[in-house]
């Protein structure tokens, strides 16, 4: 009962696998069914009924009869059903070899298959008048195993019953099989079910815990001693320290090893445990029957059922491949796993499918070398169609590599997208020219992930630019600096967009030669026209944000382009028409904690930059519990600190509550061996001065100080990072030294430098 009920409720989340399973066949069907396949390669001739002087039975395949047929072979199966020899000798072996139960139900089968076939059955009732044992007696036993299926046949005769058993056997077992590869799907997506679910249990009790701790701390902190909350959630505080935290090996989590970043040990766990299934489900539960009827020897047996498995875990995967790589995924809003996480599902699930659907295709390849059909087979119009759905998501895979990706992403993208478009238009008429449309809900429900993608996208578009698009068109401000090499984007807001921490945006640049690419971008601050930066009042409930500030680092394709086009002018400034796609990402619940501690490099402090402005206004209102901010910023250049501490960040360095400490990395690298003994103290004078360390950070001792002191002071701590991998990879394990220390009312929250 469970499992039904939970069957159902998968059934509700994803109907596409439902229609796609295969028709089990019933065992009184067939019954009949394998005295007609065991007679149909016969040639009989035409009995008085029949208007052809010469009949070859078609045989149809019980559980792929909509496979596709040539137009002779529609002939034969409807002359099959008027043919009186042909049917007399098919229900005479039933009649010695079923129930009559199943002989009833054989005849059922029999008569609707005519009508598939534009015939009609002959009259039975004659057929049974005459049929009783008497009549079987005076009937010739055909065993096919030693009369070749090049014989005549011109009279009415009785199945062997020893390949009547044989035939049986393969029809059971493929019915078996059909079950089994059904459930095997059924498998994966009960996995990929439980693993979101209980990520969706565990975001829901950690927004409510987040709201209990805002409405139980407040009024109360001084009395309130975190540890005696933490300390009953040792299980929780367990996973955090040992797998959700942690890198999967050592400290390598952002960095590159041999071109591949590496998850973190939660996600490399449910990786390894679905590569895990994929492969039990592929490689198992396969039959013992090595007397196959359908197939010529033992081996294409094998491949058969193996081929047979790849294709359907293959179509089974594909609606979870386009769910996961989408930017629109609603899966992220339940769970709060960023676009990040489900990209790496994307990604090795992806991989599955397409070792799948090559294993597939070798397995067909395969049996047409042994059968000596490969010519024949190469020249079918589904058979080509399968090769380039195959090569297509080979070709997706191979130009996936995070190598080719980091290069030329704009050019994989295009190419991405065309080859997933080439892929599912290939499996599409694979399966339509085989006439096997109950696979057809598998495709559908791809195209229709791909459409609420993109259906979302054009809203946010058009919510994010309608002040463009009803009031005219406003000008986004673009302006480099060479001394700090940045770019400094202001594009106006919309009135319906709240700008906010956490949130990032898809930048298009309309009218160019590339006007469909988009890149994202954090948020970094935001300007209003009626608000003071101290104004008392949270900027997730402002509707009057005027424009939306980023700050970008050049780098290669569209942002080399700008900083290029910004050359041109004396000013380093000029105006372009963008449009902004979003708000996109996750804010983190910072006020909830006593301290805050920012560790960011580079233009890394946009992540940052939002949360403090937003900190500003919750302390005007009482909406957060956080008294102490610490940022910790290195940089390259120096002047990116000078530009944006007497630009948005101006009144945040002036804050009692919030201690920046700055560090510049450049000449620190220019001079390696003064940086190493010991970090010199520059002081820079201007229209605000600003202390600058020369060297790097101290990443390990900066989060050890925090959780002494929130130790001490029986306070939280959050630990936030945005920057460059090696600095998000050292902020990653020194939270996780001290979570292994026992410091539980530590939190890590984490931002991707680069996409």
């Amino acid at each position: 009962m469970l499992f039904n009920l939970s069957r159902l409720a998968l059934s509700a989340f994803l109907p596409c696998f439902v229609a796609s399973q295969s028709i089990i066949v019933q065992p009184d069907e067939v019954c009949f069914y394998s005295a007609y396949a065991s007679l149909s390669p016969y040639t009989f001739h035409a009995s008085a009924t029949s208007s052809s002087n010469l009949l070859t039975v078609f045989e149809p395949d019980l559980h792929t009869r909509n496979h596709a047929r040539s137009e002779s072979d529609y002939r034969s199966a409807s002359t099959f059903c008027q043919n009186k020899d042909a049917v007399t000798s098919v229900y005479a072996s039933a009649y010695v070899y079923c129930t009559m139960k199943q002989l009833t139900t054989g005849i059922s089968w029999l008569s609707v298959y005519c009508r598939t076939q534009n015939s009609s059955l002959i009259d039975i009732a004659p057929i049974q008048a005459e049929m009783d044992l008497a009549f079987i007696k005076t009937l010739k036993v055909l065993d096919p195993a030693k009369v070749a299926s090049s014989t005549p046949i011109s009279q009415t005769v009785l199945l062997a019953r020893s390949y009547w058993q044989r035939q049986v056997n393969t029809q059971i077992d493929r019915q078996r099989q059909d079950g089994i590869n059904s459930s095997s799907g059924w498998a994966l997506y009960y996995y990929f079910a439980g693993i979101l679910f209980l990520k969706s249990i565990s975001n829901l009790s950690s927004q409510a815990y987040y709201q209990y701790m805002l409405r139980r701390r407040s009024g109360t902190k001084p009395s309130f001693d975190h540890r005696n909350l933490t300390r009953s959630f040792a299980p929780i505080h367990w996973l955090r320290t040992y797998l959700s935290i942690p890198a999967t090996f050592g400290s390598i989590h952002q960095r590159r090893v041999l071109t591949c970043g590496l998850p973190t040990r939660i996600m490399t766990l449910i990786v390894v445990l679905f590569y895990i299934l994929a492969t039990v489900m592929t490689a198992t539960r396969y039959p013992n029957f090595s007397r196959e009827i359908l197939t010529s020897s033992p081996s294409s047996q094998v491949w058969q059922w193996i081929s047979a498995r790849c294709g359907a875990l293959a179509l089974a995967l594909m609606p979870w491949v386009w769910l996961f790589g989408i930017r629109n995924n609603f899966l992220i809003w339940v769970t709060g796993w960023d676009f990040q996480e489900f990209n790496i599902l994307h990604r090795h699930v992806a991989r599955v499918l397409t070792i799948e659907a090559i294993i597939h295709a070798i397995g067909h390849t395969v049996i047409a070398l042994e059968r000596r059909q490969y010519n024949l087979l190469v020249h079918k119009e589904w058979a080509r169609m399968g090769v380039m759905a195959c090569t297509a998501f080979g070709c997706l895979v191979l130009f996936a590599m995070p190598w080719i990706r980091r290069q030329w992403y704009d050019s994989f993208l295009i190419l991405h997208i065309i080859l997933a478009a080439i892929g599912l238009i290939g499996v599409y008429y694979h399966l339509v020219l085989r006439q096997e449309r109950d696979y057809d809900p598998y495709i559908w429900s791809v195209v229709g992930i791909w459409a609420f993608d993109r259906l979302l996208r054009l809203i946010r578009l058009g919510l994010c630019n309608a002040r463009a698009l009803f009031r005219g068109a406003e000008l986004a401000t673009v302006s480099y600096s060479r001394s700090s090499d940045v770019i400094r984007l202001e594009i106006p807001a919309a009135s319906m967009i709240s700008p906010g921490p956490g949130q990032y945006y898809h930048l298009y640049q309309p009218f160019s030669l590339r006007g469909w690419e988009n890149h994202p971008f954090t948020l970094g601050a935001w300007s209003t026209a009626n608000m003071s930066p101290d104004s008392p009042r949270s900027m997730e409930d402002s509707k009057e944000a005027k424009s939306m500030i980023f700050w970008i680092r050049p780098c290669d394709g569209w942002t080399r382009r700008l900083r290029e086009h910004c050359l041109r002018y004396e000013s380093l400034t000029m105006q372009i028409r963008l449009l902004s796609e979003g708000p996109y990402g996750h804010r983190a619940p910072l006020e909830i904690h006593d301290m805050v501690v920012f560790i960011v490099g580079g233009t890394g402090i946009s992540a940052a930059a939002s949360y403090l402005l937003d900190h500003g206004r919750r302390v005007g209102s009482g909406t957060t519990l956080c008294t102490s901010i610490r940022v910790v910023w290195s940089a390259k250049r120096r002047a990116l600190f000078h530009e944006l501490s007497r630009g948005e960040l101006s009144t945040l360095t002036r804050r009692s509550d919030i201690q920046f400490s700055f560090y510049a990395t450049q000449q620190a690298d220019e001079n390696a061996d003064a940086s190493t003994k010991s970090i010199a103290r520059i002081t820079e004078t201007g229209d605000e001065a600003i202390a600058i360390q020369v060297g790097r950070p101290d990443v390990d001792h900066t989060v050890q100080a925090a959780a002494d002191e929130a130790f001490i002071s029986s306070a939280s701590v959050a630990i936030f990072c945005c920057g460059p991998p090696s600095l998000a990879d050292a902020a990653r394990a020194a939270v996780h030294k001290q979570l292994k220390a026992g410091c539980r009312q530590m939190e890590y929250f984490e931002e991707t430098y680069g996409w």
